[in-house]
């Protein structure tokens, strides 16, 4: 199974692609840097022999447009053969009101971490698009956030 798990920030989308079937190997990693503005910086690192680092610089109005590059350049990079092959994306979601724990994806997730964007604005907002993005990219592919509030509940 190949996962890729998400982390995102107000101006920023890092990722890695684990292979879970042998052993939670990293496939590939990736970042990109000052979402929205001007001039965005991005990399991919695959795993294995003969891979190579592949960065540049691009203009990336939103975290979809981020996200679209990103999983172009996975192929690209040898790192997956088919974007079907990642058959789960996994997100550390920050606040979901009364949602906690793991869930799976849906539009009442979106909603709900919609009306409590205003709570956590620098997190909710980008992982919203994100999971939209990805949505639209990958719409086979389930998607699981885990919730900080679940974690904050159990302390």
């Amino acid at each position: 199974m190949i996962v890729l798990i998400a982390n995102l920030g107000s101006t920023s989308f890092k990722y890695k692609l684990f292979d879970m079937s042998s052993g939670e190997a990293v496939l590939a990693e990736g970042a990109a840097d000052r979402i929205g503005q001007t001039s965005c910086s991005w990399s991919i690192t695959p795993r294995g022999e003969g891979a190579s680092k592949l960065e540049g610089e691009a203009s990336f109005p939103d975290h979809a447009a981020a996200i679209e590059l990103h999983l172009t350049k996975l192929l690209e990079a040898g790192a997956i053969d088919a974007l079907d092959r990642i058959e789960a994306v996994g997100f550390k979601a920050v606040h979901g009101g009364t949602i906690g724990g793991a869930v799976r994806v849906d539009e009442r997730v979106i909603e709900t971490m919609q009306q409590f964007a205003d709570v956590a604005p620098a997190h909710n907002p980008p992982y919203i698009a994100a999971m939209r993005a990805f949505g639209e990219k990958l719409p086979d592919t389930p998607q699981v956030a885990a919730f900080e509030t679940g974690f904050h509940q159990t302390i």
